[in-house]
This record gives C-alpha cells, sequence and structure tokens, in this order.
C-alpha cells in the first residue's frame, strides 16, 4: 500500500527541502534522496508554478491487507501502525491445543509472503528447546517460536 504524503505546489527547492521533512517526518536518508529525486522530475525548469504529487510507499508488505485476508482477531493481532502481525495458534495457552484456522493462516501468510516451503517444514519442525527461530523475506522478518503448551507463536515484522 502507498501512503499519499503530500500534494503541494512548486516552490524554490529549498523551501521543497523543508516541506518534505514537516510533512514526512518519518523519512530516512535514502527515502529523503528517493523523493528528491521524484521531486526534480516533476518541478518545472522555467519556473512557472505547477502543482507536484508524491506518493511514499512504505517498504515491505501490507501487514494489515494481510491479517484481513487470512487471519480472525481470535487468534491474530496486527500493530496499529502496522509493523508487525502476530499469529498464535493456541491463543487460550492451553494443554495441547491447536487452533487449526491459526496454523492454516500461517501457512497463507508464508505463501503470500512468498517463502519457500521450507519456512513451513521448518516451523513444522520447532521444538521448545529451540527457542525463537527467525527467518528473511522481501522488506521483513519472520520469527517463531513453539511450545507444547502454548503452541506456535509467529511474528511478521516489516524491516527496514
Amino acid at each position: 500500500s502507498s501512503i499519499k504524503c503530500f500534494t503541494f505546489k512548486f516552490i524554490p527547492p529549498l523551501s521543497f527541502v523543508s516541506l518534505i521533512f514537516a510533512a514526512c517526518p518519518y523519512f530516512s536518508c535514502e527515502e529523503f534522496w528517493e523523493v528528491l529525486a521524484k521531486w526534480e522530475k516533476c518541478s518545472t525548469k522555467n519556473g512557472k508554478t505547477d502543482t507536484c504529487e508524491i506518493t511514499v510507499e512504505k517498504a515491505g508488505p501490507d501487514l494489515e491487507a494481510l491479517y484481513n485476508e487470512y487471519c480472525e482477531s481470535s487468534f491474530a493481532k496486527v500493530a496499529s501502525d502496522g509493523s508487525y502481525l502476530y499469529v498464535d495458534t493456541n491463543p487460550s495457552d492451553e494443554d495441547d491445543k491447536l487452533d487449526y484456522a491459526a496454523y492454516l493462516a500461517i501457512k497463507e501468510l508464508n505463501e503470500a509472503l512468498g517463502l519457500p516451503e521450507s519456512v513451513n517444514n521448518k516451523m513444522d519442525k520447532t521444538r521448545s528447546m529451540d527457542g525463537i527461530q527467525t527467518e528473511s523475506g522481501d522488506g521483513f522478518e519472520v520469527s517463531w517460536t513453539y511450545h507444547p503448551n502454548k503452541g506456535m507463536e509467529v511474528t511478521y515484522s516489516l524491516t527496514n
């Protein structure tokens, strides 16, 4: 998904630099230069006023959209800022219980995120003594742990 950061009238570049930081204080240096490059492409060369719109896209997958498509609130939650998605196969922490819908959601999420089947295999074979396991994807990280009394707990987190 993308965030419409700002729309503005063309102004001299020095004022534009200030506008970027005022409108989008969450920019990293890399993102700033990317936006500045887009600005160069849409500014006028003759100094006339023009309208320019720049759309800044979040890095990584849209975890909120994935939550809405594959998860239920009974076993999953997504951060209000969209930075992580958490799935618990035993949200009530009952001994040897498995919420099969949560288990299937994890498999569907892994597929939607383009993770190889080997990650599903690793998840299925995780033991409580293995601790937290981690794999990286394109713009995100998935970590999981397993305990017979707590089930599998999986967190998908955006990375920079």
